[in-house]
């Protein structure tokens, strides 16, 4: 069992409230509004998941996104795949 101090158990470090941090790893959004959606969002359900023990409303969310041509799956590289080459244009539109 976590001991009471532990930042896990209490939710606390030291004074403060812990303040929650998302890291997105993901290929290129394809404009602003799409990360201000995708922002909104998982600062909604982090807000949700975290309520009455830590500071939600200081959620910090960092994006590392990636071009297509740097992402691979089943494979081959996500720029090659038409399917996912569709749907991120789709989503710039």
């Amino acid at each position: 069992m976590a001991d009471a101090s532990c930042a896990f158990a209490s939710g606390r470090i030291e004074a403060e409230p812990i303040r929650p941090v998302c890291f997105v790893e993901a290929p290129r959004l394809p404009n602003l509004d799409a990360r201000r959606e995708l922002v909104e969002t998982l600062n909604g359900a982090m807000a949700k998941a975290f309520a009455g023990f830590a500071n939600t409303d200081d959620i910090l969310i960092l994006f590392n996104e990636y071009p297509l041509e740097l992402a691979g799956a089943g494979g081959r590289l996500q720029s090659e795949n038409p399917d996912i080459v569709a749907a991120m244009g789709a989503a710039a539109e």
